[in-house]
């Protein structure tokens, strides 16, 4: 008999949207220990497609912070997911 992880394996590996919505589901549940307290007060994970992680960021002065630590967030999210899904980080800063 088939075991459910198997099952809900190939469901996700057939739904790119699923799959996408998984892997934003686990970036956000660790942003906090990825990136701090101060930044994860100031940010939060909001869409992830085809390698890309969009961050929405609550305050635009901190925009070039995140531009500058970007390189290490998406190796230490990567690190977390066990394997190389995150390849580059999209900052916006809400209401611009």
């Amino acid at each position: 008999m088939e075991e459910i992880r198997d099952i809900l394996r190939r469901i996700v590996e057939r739904s790119p949207e699923l799959r996408d919505r998984l892997i934003l589901s686990e970036v956000s549940s660790s942003w906090r220990e990825v990136v701090g307290d101060k930044l994860a007060r100031l940010s939060k994970p909001v869409h992830f497609s085809a390698g890309v992680l969009t961050i929405s960021l609550f305050d635009a002065r901190f925009k070039k912070e995140f531009s500058d630590f970007s390189s290490i967030i998406i190796s230490r999210l990567n690190e977390r997911l066990g394997k190389a899904l995150i390849s580059e980080v999209k900052v916006i800063v809400k209401g611009e």
